[in-house]
C-alpha cells in the first residue's frame, strides 16, 4: 500500500476491517487494517494508550509504514505542567514515535528540520489520560503513553534522565539513582523505556548501559542479544526480556544487530 509522506485525515476502512475483503480492493482510498483488529481491540479490558502497549492500530499503521511523517519525527515533550511550573524554563524530554497512539492531531503538529516540540499542558488530549477518549484516532489532540507520562511526573526519574546525559555522572553513580528509588526501578524495568534502551545502543552509551544492566532493565531479545555480544551481558537473564508486537519490533532493533 502506497503512503503520503505528508499528514492526512485517515480513514480505516469498515468493510475490510469486519470481513478480511473489500469490493475496492487496492483502489481503496481508506486503510486496511488486519480484519481481526476489531475484534481484538474491543476484547481489551484496558482502554488503547500506545504502540508500546494496546494500540493495534497504530501498530498496523506502522508496519504499513502509512505514517513516515511521524516514524521519522524527532518529538520533544515540554513539561508545563503544575510540578514545573515554577521551575522556570519547562523541561524538556524526547520521547518516541512508539509513545503515541497515532492521532490526527499527532500528525499535525508543527515542526521544524523534523524536530517537533509539544506541550503538555496544551497538546495532550486529557480525555486520553483518563482512557475516556472517545474519537480515538481521529482526536485532534496528542495521545500520549499514560505509563510514561506518569513516570514523567516524577522528580526522580526526571533527575535520572537529566544526568544519564551528563559528562559528570559515572556508571556507579548512576546505578546508585537507582537502587536507591523504586520509581526509577519501575521506570527502567518496564516498557516505555526500550525505545531508550536502543539510543543508548545505537550511540555506544556504555556508561549507562552498565549502570541499567545492574538495575535489571527491560530489554528486547534483540537488544540483549546485542549487549552480550558487546560483553556487557553474561546472560540474558541479566535483564528483563520483555516482549513487543513483532509488527513494531523493527523501530527497537539496534543498528548493529546481525541476524544469524
Amino acid at each position: 500500500m502506497e503512503s503520503s509522506t505528508q499528514p492526512c485525515a485517515s480513514r480505516v476502512c469498515y468493510a475490510f476491517s469486519e470481513t478480511g475483503k473489500c469490493e475496492f480492493g487496492a483502489q481503496c482510498p481508506a486503510f486496511h487494517i488486519r480484519w481481526d483488529y476489531s475484534s481484538i481491540s474491543r476484547s481489551l479490558r484496558e482502554p488503547l494508550c500506545c504502540a508500546l502497549h494496546n494500540c493495534f492500530y497504530s501498530h498496523e499503521m506502522i508496519h504499513k509504514n502509512c505514517v513516515p511523517h511521524v516514524t521519522n519525527r524527532h518529538f520533544i515533550l515540554s513539561l508545563d505542567n503544575e510540578q514545573t511550573a515554577n521551575a522556570g524554563t519547562p523541561r524538556a524530554i524526547s520521547v518516541s514515535p512508539l509513545h503515541f497512539s497515532l492521532t490526527i492531531g499527532l500528525g499535525l503538529l508543527p515542526s521544524k528540520e523534523n524536530y517537533c516540540r509539544f506541550s503538555q499542558k496544551r497538546c495532550i488530549c486529557r480525555l486520553h489520560l483518563e482512557g475516556r477518549c472517545k474519537w480515538t484516532k481521529d482526536c485532534g489532540r496528542v495521545h500520549i503513553c499514560r505509563t510514561l507520562l506518569a513516570f514523567l511526573q516524577c522528580e526522580e526519574v526526571i533527575s535520572f534522565l537529566k544526568a544519564s546525559q551528563s559528562q559528570n555522572e559515572t556508571s556507579y553513580s548512576l546505578y546508585q539513582r537507582i537502587s536507591q528509588s523504586n520509581r526509577i526501578q519501575a521506570y527502567i524495568r518496564s516498557v516505555v523505556v526500550l525505545p531508550l534502551i536502543k539510543q543508548f545502543i545505537d550511540t555506544s552509551n556504555t556508561k549507562v548501559l552498565m549502570a541499567l544492566i545492574a538495575g535489571r532493565c527491560a530489554a528486547t531479545v534483540e537488544q540483549a542479544l546485542v549487549l552480550q555480544g558487546a560483553g556487557l551481558l553474561k546472560q540474558l537473564s541479566e535483564v528483563q526480556v520483555t516482549p513487543v508486537s513483532p509488527l513494531i519490533q523493527p523501530l527497537l532493533i539496534p543498528k548493529m544487530f546481525v541476524v544469524a
